[in-house]
């Protein structure tokens, strides 16, 4: 049996007019590990971004 590891990738704040090309430039390094994406809107147009990603761990301990 398989865990999955979630590991957070937070991005330095943007403005809201780069957020698409953020985005589009983690889809592509990440690919299909993301399982979530958070947008937080920190002040004015300033927005912080947390990617995670899944990554598949080791053997599990529980029997």
């Amino acid at each position: 049996m398989t865990a999955e590891e979630l590991t957070d990738h937070p991005i330095d704040p943007v403005p809201l007019y780069l957020i698409p090309q953020i985005i589009s430039g983690e889809i592509r390094r990440h690919g299909g590990t993301i399982s979530e994406m958070n947008i937080r809107r920190t002040g004015g147009h300033i927005y912080a971004i947390t990617i995670r990603t899944r990554t598949e761990g080791g053997e599990s301990d529980a029997a």
